[in-house]
């Protein structure tokens, strides 16, 4: 094999390096985004959701489970009477 005829030897200090009239590679820059990294990359539209075996909560019904009504739950419930105070009857 001809590329493995001959050997290159390293140079020790840039004096000895052969200088060219080519400009001199410049590094580039390096840009460190601001803020904290994603958790996870960001997927395509035609990739599938991550997962796909929990279901959806769109199209429940929910129910008080203070008053047992529907169209809203304990935690966004308006009325003013304490379920667990003795005044409160079903």
């Amino acid at each position: 094999m001809d590329v493995h005829s001959f050997n290159i030897y390293p140079m020790s200090s840039p004096p000895i390096w052969i200088s060219s009239e080519l400009p001199s590679s410049i590094q580039p820059t390096i840009r460190v985004p601001i803020g904290r990294p994603r958790k996870e990359r960001r997927r395509s539209s035609d990739e599938p959701k991550k997962d796909q075996t929990r279901a959806s909560r769109v199209g429940s019904i929910m129910t008080c489970r203070n008053y047992f009504k529907t169209g809203h739950n304990a935690r966004s419930c308006k009325s003013n009477i304490d379920p667990k105070s003795k005044y409160f009857t079903q």
